[in-house]
C-alpha cells in the first residue's frame, strides 16, 4: 500500500503572491510609499495630534498677547438741570483713552509663554514620532508581504520537487532498485 502526497492548493494565494512578486523594485518603492503616504494622511491619530498642534499654536498666540498693552477708551456724558425747565448737556461730554502696561505679571506672562512654547514643542515632536511609527509599522507590513510572498513561491516549488522526487523514487522502487523500507522512509518525509 503507497501513501500520496495531498496536492496543495496555491490559488488563494495568487493575489498576494502576485502583488509582491510582479512588482519591479521602482514599482515596489512607488507602491510602498504610496502607501506611506496614505498612512499618514488618514491615520486617525496623526488627526488628532495635528489638531492638537494647531491648538498649541493658538495657545502660543495667546500667551504672547498678554505682553500687549492694555488699552481702554471710556466717554462719560454729565446732565445737569439749570433750573428753568431745560436740560444742560453742553460741554458736560469727556472722552478718555487710556493704555497700560502691566509690569507686576511679567514674569507669570513670560512663564506662560514659555509652557506655550513648550507645549507646542512637544506637540510637534509626538506628532514626528507618530509619523514615524507609523511608516515604520507599514513598512514592516509591506515587506512581510514581500517575504510572504516569495515564501509562498519557495514552498510551491519545494513541494513540486518534493513530488517529482517521490515520483523518481517509486519509479526505482517499481524497477527493484531501493527497497521497500527505504520507500516507507521517502513516504514518510
Amino acid at each position: 500500500e503507497h501513501f500520496t502526497i495531498e496536492p496543495l492548493d496555491f490559488t488563494e494565494f495568487e493575489d498576494l503572491r502576485g502583488f509582491y512578486a510582479d512588482l519591479e523594485s521602482e514599482e515596489r518603492e512607488e507602491s510602498r510609499e504610496r502607501l506611506i503616504a496614505y498612512g499618514t494622511e488618514h491615520n486617525p491619530l496623526l488627526i488628532m495630534s495635528r489638531a492638537g498642534e494647531s491648538i498649541a499654536r493658538k495657545g502660543l498666540n495667546i500667551s504672547a498677547g498678554n505682553f500687549l498693552p492694555a488699552i481702554n477708551l471710556s466717554a462719560s456724558r454729565n446732565w445737569s438741570d439749570n433750573f428753568s425747565g431745560e436740560n444742560d448737556f453742553a460741554g458736560s461730554t469727556t472722552y478718555l483713552i487710556s493704555a497700560s502696561i502691566p509690569i507686576f505679571p511679567l514674569l507669570d506672562n513670560y512663564s506662560g509663554y514659555r509652557s506655550s512654547l513648550h507645549s507646542l514643542r512637544r506637540t510637534e515632536r509626538e506628532i514626528e514620532s507618530s509619523e514615524d511609527g507609523i511608516k515604520l509599522a507599514i513598512e514592516a507590513a509591506f515587506y512581510s508581504g514581500i517575504a510572504a510572498a516569495k515564501t509562498i513561491t519557495t514552498g510551491e516549488m519545494a513541494f513540486e520537487y518534493a513530488e517529482e522526487t517521490y515520483r523518481m523514487m517509486e519509479e526505482r522502487f517499481r524497477n527493484g532498485l531501493i527497497s521497500s523500507v527505504d520507500m516507507i522512509s521517502i513516504e514518510l518525509l
